[in-house]
């Protein structure tokens, strides 16, 4: 039997590594499909991390990073919370 991370942590700005190339792959592959991701990067709101949800990644955390946050959001991705298979209390209340 292979192990299995819980959880896959990439850093966008690997010198030559190719973040979002490697995410792509991640989320292409059925071994590692289910694997929750969480990119790194020191760019702002939209760009990145829209592009890395539009993957399929479960979560970002922008630099520099702040502990407290980064711990939330890991905690958050590890937990299975994603606001697209969670919907809010108030959309699972209504029709029925």
């Amino acid at each position: 039997r292979k192990e299995r991370p819980d959880l896959i942590l990439v850093d966008l700005e690997t010198p030559q590594a190719g973040g979002l190339r490697l995410l792509r792959r991640l989320k292409s592959l059925p071994e590692t499909r289910g694997i929750p991701a969480v990119a790194v990067s020191s760019e702002g709101p939209g760009g990145e991390k829209e592009h890395c949800q539009g993957l399929g990644v479960e979560g970002f955390v922008s630099k520099p990073i702040d502990p407290a946050a980064f711990r939330l959001e890991i905690s958050r991705v590890l937990s299975g919370r994603r606001e697209k298979k969670t919907p809010p209390p108030s959309l699972s209340a209504r029709g029925g």
